[in-house]
């Protein structure tokens, strides 16, 4: 029982980085957009 709730946290804590990740991805290509525009 305590194993299989640590493997659905463990699942939750999985996903929750993942969305990070992609947060920061999308952030990046927005700050990447962001200095192309203030090199022209």
């Amino acid at each position: 029982m305590a194993f299989q709730l640590h493997g659905i946290s463990l699942r939750k804590t999985l996903v929750h980085i993942r969305l990070l990740d992609r947060n920061l991805i999308m952030e990046k290509g927005f700050l990447d957009k962001v200095e192309d525009n203030a090199a022209v």
